[in-house]
């Protein structure tokens, strides 16, 4: 029997924050703002690198995921593929690193991403997990299976949860995991949402979702509507990963206590009194 040892990570935000979450608005146009780029594309490669020691600092585990762009809904990418970089994975001894806050992509999966920071953060999304939307049978869902809805103001929120085989469960090299998401909350989803999914019979689709998001996006950002401003980078795989380092700190100049600051009279006062056995020295006026 393999034993296979495996470590949480704690980075972006705790994964009970989604329950939290699970009634909220997908403020698409404020997360354009902070992105690097939005785009739609497919996962078609997954590879799984490790950082490289430095003095006390041990490796750690990293997962590439790399995406087939097929269309650019804010920002300029003009390459066919864009390699994201992930903190967890597998080390060389076999070992999982997981970060529970970020979302685990497979190969083949569909998705919706706002990318921020790629190469310089541990989940290079905006949010994390909330910089995902997937794409699941021709409709739109949050990484734990919450549906995507326009409600009657015309916003984007997250409805009721859906039990997905894409969502429930993912893998790691060859390990399947399952997702331990609080069903019965997520399930509650948003009153609005789910008013909107009985007057309007249906969630959003994969066909309108990209025009939609547009609108949204084009609406809010009139200085940069098209994104032209934003840059992304991509990731050689082969490169290699680099431990942080550590910014150089500068400490403040010690301040003096004023009450403990003495002028030159006040010095020379004292140094009297000391002559004179501690008495006070008389001063003629």
């Amino acid at each position: 029997m393999v034993r296979i040892a495996i470590t949480l990570l704690a980075v972006c935000m705790a994964l009970p924050a989604f329950a939290h979450q699970s009634a909220s608005r997908l403020d698409v146009a404020t997360m354009a703002k902070q992105s690097d780029l939005v785009f739609r594309g497919k996962v078609v490669d997954i590879n799984y690198r490790q950082s490289e020691a430095k003095g006390q600092l041990k490796p750690l585990p990293y997962t590439y995921v790399t995406y087939a762009v097929d269309e650019v809904l804010h920002g300029q990418y003009q390459e066919s593929e864009l390699t994201l970089r992930f903190l967890g994975g597998i080390t060389e001894q076999g070992e999982i690193m997981m970060n529970t806050s970020s979302p685990h992509m497979d190969m083949g999966d569909e998705d919706i991403l706002f990318v921020q920071d790629n190469g310089g953060s541990e989940c290079p999304l905006v949010d994390c997990s909330m910089g995902r939307l997937r794409v699941i049978h021709g409709e739109i869902y949050s990484e734990y299976g919450q549906s995507l809805v326009q409600n009657s103001k015309g916003q984007l929120v997250f409805g009721k949860s859906a039990q997905l085989d894409e969502v429930n469960s993912f893998q790691i090299g060859d390990r399947t995991f399952q997702h331990n998401v609080n069903r019965k909350q997520a399930q509650e989803g948003d009153r609005e949402a789910s008013k909107s999914l009985t007057v309007e019979g249906v969630p959003l689709q994969s066909g309108n979702i990209s025009g939609l998001m547009r609108e949204h996006i084009f609406s809010s950002n009139t200085k940069d509507p098209y994104g032209l401003s934003k840059n992304v980078r991509n990731l050689d795989i082969n490169a290699p990963i680099l431990p942080p380092q550590a910014k150089p700190v500068t400490l403040p100049e010690p301040r003096q206590d004023k009450s403990q600051a003495l002028s030159h009279e006040s010095s020379t006062e004292l140094e009297a009194i000391k002559r004179n056995n501690g008495n006070p020295v008389l001063k003629d006026q």
